[in-house]
């Protein structure tokens, strides 16, 4: 199935819809990027960031992700559906996404953890080179995870009263037989076009932003308008993304409402 008239719908879709969308974008994913940004330590001079109390801080931001993609998903396949319906469909939902994400989390860690001792006997590398390199080598196969579950938050959001969650997370499972490296690749390009605007903003606004926070005598409102900007972004650009996920998902399960 040719899945391109699913990118035409996302963006008619973000067109009409943007007023729904801006909402549950910057009070979900935004916060998450916002909180996680101010909880991040520095990292340490070995280019690593410090284990420490903020990783607990992954637990909420992560649930706030998933809260604005349900919700997000919500609003794609349900036209006419409130911003408060989609927030109240989403927080139905978190309980299982949160459950699919980390067993799929448990899973890549393992994967990569074999594949880095595999790494250290076959290539004699050190454990820290076996770290990188299992993440580079490694990367098809987190792609490949990450495209089998780009459309369980669809599949949620839109299952029936008697449909149980794992039923629906199968059938997710299913649509996306066939499409899978498709979707990575989507996926793939998605990031890659993520971090050069992100490099390019950070580099124009965030350094302009950073120098008036010094000429004003307080570079702290220079930081915090920078994560304000980079939080306004990584939501606008993620919501995008999510919709496009549940265009796609609309397009594979036949499904006829919306556009």
């Amino acid at each position: 199935m040719d899945l391109n008239p699913a990118f035409e719908d996302s963006v008619s879709f973000i067109r009409r819809e943007y007023r729904l969308i801006l909402p549950v974008a910057f009070s979900t994913l935004g916060l998450s990027v916002l909180l996680l940004g101010a909880m991040i330590p520095p990292m340490a001079q070995n280019g690593q960031l410090p284990p420490g109390d903020w990783m607990w801080w992954l637990v909420p931001t992560s649930m706030l992700a998933g809260i604005g993609a349900l919700a997000l998903s919500a609003l794609r396949l349900f036209p006419g559906m409130s911003v408060g319906e989609a927030m109240g469909c989403a927080l139905r939902h978190i309980l299982p996404l949160c459950l699919v994400m980390l067993a799929s989390m448990v899973a890549l860690i393992i994967g990569l953890t074999i594949l880095g001792i595999l790494l250290m006997v076959v290539l004699t590398s050190t454990p820290e080179a076996a770290v990188v390199q299992a993440m580079v080598f490694g990367l098809p196969f987190s792609l490949y995870i990450g495209a089998r579950l780009a459309l369980v938050s669809s599949a949620l959001v839109s299952r029936g009263p008697d449909e149980s969650a794992i039923s629906a997370v199968r059938r997710a499972l299913r649509l996306v037989r066939g499409h899978a490296w498709r979707i990575a690749l989507i996926m793939l390009a998605a990031s890659t076009v993520y971090l050069f605007l992100l490099f390019t903003l950070t580099a124009v606004l965030g350094s302009t932003l950073l120098i008036f926070g010094r000429l004003i005598g307080n570079p702290a409102l220079g930081e915090t308008l920078l994560r304000l900007l980079i939080a306004l972004y990584a939501s606008s650009f993620f919501a995008a993304f999510s919709i496009v996920m549940a265009s796609i998902y609309q397009r594979l399960s036949g499904r006829t409402n919306g556009i």
